[in-house]
């Protein structure tokens, strides 16, 4: 439902960082990176069997985090 309503929004989006989780992520970003200069940032996620992220994986997810997280502590 989320990913429905930001695929509306998105096409007026231009020259923004976004912070979002998983269903933001969409197959067209760097395409829309580059034609609107509108960044989101996910965080990534292990993979099957991985033990651990790369470093500037787990920097990038834990960046994301403390961005979303006191929003979402406030609409809790």
């Amino acid at each position: 439902m989320r990913t429905h309503r930001f695929d509306h929004i998105r096409p007026q989006l231009h020259s923004n960082g976004l912070c979002g989780d998983k269903a933001y992520q969409q197959p067209d970003a760097a395409k829309v990176r580059q034609a609107q200069n509108l960044t989101v940032l996910t965080p990534v996620k292990k993979q099957t069997g991985q033990h651990h992220l790369e470093s500037q994986d787990q920097w990038l997810s834990t960046a994301v985090a403390r961005v979303r997280q006191p929003i979402e502590a406030l609409f809790a």
